[in-house]
């Protein structure tokens, strides 16, 4: 049981709380510290550029179909991806705002609404010049006067999450005002260490940047090899897509649905064709291809209280963030039962969801995920070693796979994909030279992203410590 001896002068600070779980909650645990801080505070008002804390402001969308005519625009949610894809483009038309949303490199994100609230996102250089959510509050540091990697650090870190968590507006959508994050007090540290802070988050940046333009390199490197144009889009911009099927194919495939026969997959059928006449094409499940393709039974989760009783765990949505951290840990005995721990080098495929969200989206499990347990929501390919399995996330991150991905799923409001399914996805498989060349990209992406991991981790911890030694 977790104790502790509150002085009646905190009791009083905090709106006269007198229920122990208040004061002994790890928000709170910061809060303490940081009220215990006899050094120099400084407000992110005065930290940051004139007028430089606020929201995009409330907009109507005015869209457009052309990526070339329109301005690239992502939400908050598209923000956290590990590959930030812009949810629509946003028409000339809308003038003077474009520039009000638009990002900038080396600005701090708040997302200040939504499941994702008080997230910190630091802005790398090819976020720059995006246009963003109004649902995201802006900081643009005066680096006269502070390290902008020191300030996102700090709110990154347990204390600023606390001080960020505290401004919550209650109600059906909880919400943060800028106004409020703006008088935010943060701690003055050393110069080496808020230096040495601002190097690790610039350094972590940097290598997310060559990570991303890695693995574009090589889905691009996998349909050049397989002789198709990377850019091309195979469903129909005409909607709907008509096709007559005759009850032979119907008997064939014991598929009675019509997206099965939509104009993405059909059109993916015809150049998987013409492929296999030049190159095999293999399926997923084939031997020489994976080892096994296999889904966890269903399982009410046991949670535990650390990683000493079990692994971290990771649902869905946390495996296609960019930073995925686990907040929960569940039962190492029931872990090694259902077989929900997952090693590095496995392919990851969520098997329910949305198809305009994370379903077909494959995960690569990097080196500093190895061990972690996954949600039984996720399809498990295990390939044949690493390079194989670097080469199989390209081809199947490509649209001519994700075609065939998306097809296979059974129901309508939430698609839903099995194991036998995915073993059955088709894959173009040139030779074992072009297959390790384009492996190489996404092995070095992922030892990247490993790294940034590991950066953004000693960032936070060079923080913290600062802070609970000087406390």
């Amino acid at each position: 049981m977790r104790t502790g001896i509150v002085s009646s002068l905190e009791v009083a600070a905090d709106g006269k709380r007198l229920n122990g779980s208040f004061f002994l909650s790890e928000d709170e645990e910061a809060m303490r510290l940081l009220r215990r801080w006899k050094g120099r505070k400084d407000q992110i008002k005065d930290l940051s550029k004139p007028n430089g804390v606020f929201t995009g402001g409330i907009f109507r969308i005015v869209s457009v179909t052309d990526p070339v005519r329109g301005r690239s625009y992502v939400s908050a949610k598209d923000l956290v991806q590990a590959e930030i894809v812009p949810s629509t483009y946003l028409a000339p038309s809308m003038g003077s705002l474009l520039s009000t949303l638009e990002l900038h490199e080396g600005m701090i994100l708040i997302t200040c609404s939504g499941m994702n609230l008080g997230k910190v996102i630091w802005t790398r250089r090819d976020m720059s010049g995006l246009c963003a959510s109004g649902d995201l509050i802006r900081v643009v540091p005066d680096s006269q006067r502070i390290v902008p990697g020191y300030l996102c650090a700090y709110l990154s870190s347990r204390f600023g999450w606390a001080s960020i968590r505290k401004l919550i507006y209650e109600g059906h959508i909880k919400h943060i005002e800028p106004s409020a994050v703006s008088r935010i007090e943060v701690p003055r540290l050393s110069k080496a260490t808020e230096r040495k802070a601002h190097e690790l988050v610039e350094k972590a940046a940097r290598a997310r940047v060559e990570a991303n333009a890695l693995l574009t390199e090589a889905k691009a490197a996998a349909c050049q090899a397989w002789g198709i144009d990377p850019n091309r889009s195979y469903a129909s911009a005409h909607h709907p897509g008509i096709s007559i099927q005759p009850s032979t194919t119907l008997r064939k495939t014991f598929r009675f649905d019509a997206f099965y026969y939509g104009s993405g997959a059909l059109s993916s059928d015809a150049t998987l064709a013409q492929l296999s006449r030049r190159m095999n094409v293999l399926r997923v499940g084939d031997p020489d291809v994976s080892l096994e393709v296999f889904e966890t039974t269903r399982f009410a989760r046991l949670a535990v209280q650390d990683d000493r009783y079990g692994p971290g765990f990771l649902s869905i949505s946390d495996l296609v963030r960019s930073d995925p951290t686990p907040t929960a840990f569940i039962s190492r005995k029931q872990a090694l039962a259902v077989r929900a721990i997952v090693n590095s080098g496995w392919l990851i495929l969520p098997r329910v969801g949305q198809l305009q969200g994370v379903f077909g989206t494959v995960c690569f499990i990097p080196r500093h995920l190895d061990g972690i347990a996954v949600s039984d929501n996720n399809i498990r390919i295990v390939p044949k070693d690493e390079d194989e399995g670097a080469y199989l996330w390209a081809a199947l991150s490509s649209s001519l796979c994700y075609e065939q991905i998306v097809r296979r799923a059974c129901g309508t409001s939430i698609p839903y994909l099995d194991a036998k399914r995915v073993a059955d996805v088709p894959v173009p498989w040139p030779p074992p030279a072009e297959r390790k060349h384009i492996g190489k990209f996404v092995k070095l992406a992922m030892e990247l992203r490993s790294e940034a991991s590991a950066c953004e981790s000693d960032a936070i911890r060079t923080v913290e410590q600062a802070i609970e030694e000087a406390a």
